[in-house]
């Protein structure tokens, strides 16, 4: 072999073993963590997410909450097995030292896969959607003067502005309407809310409405007076909305779903 073959051999070999290395590079993982299930909580079922710096914890969470927070998804997105809503885990997990926020999710993927056996993919199915539009008279919103850094409440919640709720008083700081209608309304209604008004910028505004009727619910009018997809009664939401100049209609769109192949009910031991 010639000195020009030996060197072209050698350089192919290098950028083989480099390619190789690239694609074997593990995923990042927490330091440690720990995974069981949660003790029984009786009639009131309680869960909540959070965790000191460094540290992502779980109390008495759905697998449905965390696959949400680990693929960037919203419930009504992932479809699997019904005990993916009931069943309750305690998670706790360390980050290791100088990780980036943005590197939590793969975490959370990581670690569902090792312990849950976890398989999923991604398709787009036609699903029931809500369009938010502009009502006939106009929108009666108060622009906000100037952004605001966000708050996150919670996975897929609205992170360009603020939302306080009091009772049945809410009130939104210095958001968009994409943000608030993808964030908030879609997890009231549990079905996608899609902003179709059209309208850039940053609003403050207040709403009321009864909570009672509107958390979980699935039907409601399709805000211009007409009867609910499925009959419901209709929800003061979708009244509060018209007073604020918008308005819910029902449709169906394309929305991108994460299926669960497959996942143990039961995690690996820690």
């Amino acid at each position: 072999m010639t000195g020009r073959n030996m060197l072209s051999a050698s350089l192919i070999l290098f950028a083989s073993h480099a390619a190789f290395g690239q694609s074997a590079a593990a995923p990042p993982s927490f330091e440690v963590a720990s995974v069981k299930p949660a003790a029984p909580q009786g009639n009131i079922v309680r869960s909540r997410a959070g965790g000191d710096p460094g540290r992502v914890a779980y109390a008495n969470a759905s697998l449905m909450t965390i696959l949400a927070r680990a693929f960037g998804v919203k419930s009504y997105q992932i479809s699997g097995p019904s005990w993916l809503e009931t069943a309750r885990y305690d998670i706790v997990a360390k980050v290791p030292d100088g990780s980036l926020r943005e590197q939590i999710p793969l975490m959370l993927q990581q670690l569902l896969t090792d312990r849950f056996k976890l398989a999923t993919h991604r398709e787009t199915k036609e699903l029931p959607v809500y369009a938010l539009l502009v009502g006939k008279d106009g929108p009666k919103l108060g622009k906000a003067e100037e952004e605001s850094p966000g708050v996150d409440i919670g996975p897929g919640a609205p992170k360009g502005g603020t939302i306080i709720g009091n009772g049945g008083r809410l009130e939104v700081r210095k958001m968009g309407l994409s943000e608030f209608a993808d964030g908030f309304l879609s997890g009231i209604l549990e079905r996608p809310v899609l902003d179709m008004t059209g309208i850039q910028g940053l609003f403050t505004f207040t709403m009321e409405f009864s909570l009672a009727d509107a958390t979980g619910l699935r039907g409601g009018t399709t805000g211009d007076g007409g009867p609910a997809p499925d009959g419901a009664p209709a929800p003061t939401i979708f009244n509060a909305l018209q007073q604020l100049g918008l308005k819910l209609e029902a449709r169906k769109a394309p929305i991108e779903m994460l299926i669960v192949d497959h996942a143990e009910k039961v995690p690996t031991e820690n």
